[in-house]
């Protein structure tokens, strides 16, 4: 349960069981659930609504469930432990939270609006306005930084409960990583003009939480009971030995190329931001043909071809608005620059890719030149882990700190 990664799974394995298992319920013999780990959380999601969970256990389900309905601003040491927000889309107080959503509308949405949520808003070095006016009902503020225009949040809704304890407003990036010195200098290099490590890492969280929202909560692909989580934490790793899992080879990879970078200079450790997204929707294959309009084509046999189409350069979707992108392209991108690393579960398939040492290409510019697919960058050397899973599972990782002898 410390490894964030295996942890994800085994998230995701709870999932399953509550999905499948007739009656599930959910009995502890721990009122205390609020400060149990991730995966207790999640079966609460799961379950609290169910007939077959006693009532004294809903209770307490749901008194968990509030209290991870959003992230308050952490301390140091709050980042080496599990964070996350859970969702249960079937339970009315929690289908929301006030850190992924804004009011607008007369709803509530993550759309375009809702972006400095999670990061700034930031204009292209080559134009001289934001990408958007700021929304002034919500606390956004036009400044000038460098040469770019930003759009920045700087104050709470006053619906948010941070309101309440007097918090001042830092985006949902800020509040899942914290990136140190040492890693900063070196992957504000591999960024664009005046981006951030957090407002990448802002852009990754929005791209896949906002997908997340719309294949994971609406019908007709969303299971009656369904959640959703988004949690973080860090893992200190030290050089692994050569017989490695694949997250430990990328564990190699990141300190290899830090020694590269600092002329030979050898760390000892390095201490890794993970952050995983997992819903109990219809998974990402049956979601991307849902997607481009072949719902009805789907089965598992061709489940491929639909992964495929989701991690290609570019899907052209029947949806409307700004969601009518998967939005796995640009997340490529972006680890690729924070030098990250992903790992994908989805229905009888388990991706992984290391962006250090397999890095995404960037999109031709040359007009009408193909976007190749690089989907054989996410097959495994040993091949697929072919087992069944529910929804979909994605961890991200990137390195925010360095550690050296004698510290």
């Amino acid at each position: 349960m410390r490894d964030p990664i295996v942890r994800a799974e085994l998230i995701q394995s709870i999932i399953g069981w509550a999905a499948s298992v007739p009656d599930a319920k959910f009995v502890t013999s721990d009122a205390n659930l609020v400060e149990e780990s991730v995966p207790h959380l999640v079966a609460a999601a799961m379950t609290a609504s169910s007939g077959a969970t006693p009532e004294s256990e809903r209770v307490v389900l749901r008194h968990a469930l509030a209290e991870h309905n959003y992230l308050p601003h952490p301390s140091a040491q709050d980042f080496c432990r599990p964070r996350a927000l859970v969702l249960a889309n079937h339970l009315l107080p929690f289908q929301r939270s006030p850190d992924l959503h804004i009011k607008g509308q007369g709803g509530v949405e993550i759309e375009e609006s809702a972006r400095t949520l999670f990061h700034d808003l930031w204009s292209p070095l080559e134009r001289t306005s934001s990408l958007r006016a700021p929304m002034g009902h919500i606390g956004e503020v036009l400044t000038r930084e460098g040469e770019r225009d930003v759009v920045r949040r700087d104050r709470w809704q006053e619906w948010h409960p941070a309101t309440l304890q007097g918090q001042k407003f830092m985006p949902l990036a800020h509040r899942l990583i914290r990136v140190r010195e040492r890693a900063q200098d070196i992957l504000a290099r591999k960024l664009r003009g005046a981006d951030s490590v957090v407002d990448a890492l802002g852009a990754v969280v929005f791209e896949l939480v906002q997908n997340t929202e719309w294949h994971a909560s609406t019908p007709p692909l969303a299971p009656p009971t369904n959640c959703r989580i988004v949690e973080a934490s860090e893992t200190r790793r030290s050089w692994p030995s050569e017989d490695t899992s694949h997250f430990d080879r990328y564990v190699r990879s990141v300190l290899t190329l830090r020694e590269a970078e600092r002329g030979g200079q050898r760390p000892v450790a390095v201490t890794l931001a993970v952050i995983s997204i997992i819903d109990s929707g219809p998974g990402l294959a049956r979601s991307a043909a849902h997607a481009i309009g072949k719902a009805s084509e789907f089965s598992p046999a061709n489940e491929m071809q639909f992964l495929i189409k989701a991690l290609s350069k570019s899907v052209a979707t029947t949806r409307s608005g700004p969601t009518g992108n998967i939005g796995l392209p640009q997340v490529q991108q972006l680890l690729t620059n924070l030098n990250g690393f992903m790992i994908i579960r989805t229905g009888t398939t388990e991706m992984m890719r290391n962006f250090v040492t397999r890095p995404y290409e960037p999109i031709p510019k040359t007009a009408g030149a193909p976007a190749p697919s690089q989907f054989i960058d996410w097959v495994p050397e040993d091949g697929f882990n072919i087992a069944p899973r529910v929804g979909t599972a994605i961890s991200i990782s990137l390195p925010v700190d360095y550690h050296y002898e004698g510290e």
